[in-house]
C-alpha cells in the first residue's frame, strides 16, 4: 500500500485506516506496544517497522473539558523509510459535512489515545506502589 497524505481535507480516507488504528489500540491495551511520553505528545515504534506519534494540544484540560474530545491535535503514523501512512488532525471546532470515513478515522484514533493514557495511568500506578513499599 503506498503512503497517503490523508491530512489534507480532499484526500479520501480509507476504512482500513480505521482497521490500522483499532488494531494499535487492541496491542496497547495487551502491553504489546509501549508508549513514552515527550513534552509535546506521545510516540511508538512497533517492531522497529512504524514510528506513531500523537501532538498533544498546548490546553490538555481545557480542550477536554470544553471541546469534549481528546487532548490530541495531531496522528501520524510513518513507515520504516519515513513515508506517512496515516496522518489525521483533531480539530477543536468542528468540522462541517466531514466524511464518514474520515469521521470514524478520527473516532479511531481517540479511542486509541484513550487507550494509550489508561497504559500510561497504570504506569504512574506502579510507581506510587514502589514508592509506597519504601
Amino acid at each position: 500500500m503506498s503512503a497517503m497524505p490523508t491530512s489534507i481535507p480532499d484526500v479520501a480516507y480509507h476504512p482500513r485506516h480505521v482497521e490500522l488504528v483499532k488494531k494499535l489500540a487492541e496491542k496497547t491495551r495487551s502491553k504489546k506496544i509501549s508508549w513514552k511520553a515527550s513534552g509535546t505528545g506521545l510516540n511508538a515504534t512497533v517492531s522497529g517497522k512504524l514510528e506513531i506519534s500523537f501532538v498533544r494540544s498546548n490546553f490538555l484540560t481545557f480542550t477536554k473539558i470544553m471541546s469534549g474530545k481528546s487532548p490530541w491535535v495531531l496522528f501520524t503514523i510513518r513507515d520504516a523509510q519515513g513515508n506517512q501512512v496515516l496522518s489525521i488532525d483533531n480539530p477543536i471546532l468542528p468540522t462541517p459535512m466531514e466524511p464518514q470515513v474520515q469521521s470514524a478515522v478520527r473516532e479511531a484514533v481517540s479511542e486509541l489515545y484513550t487507550a494509550i493514557e489508561h497504559s500510561l495511568a497504570e504506569e504512574i500506578d506502579k510507581a506510587i506502589e514502589v514508592v509506597d513499599r519504601i
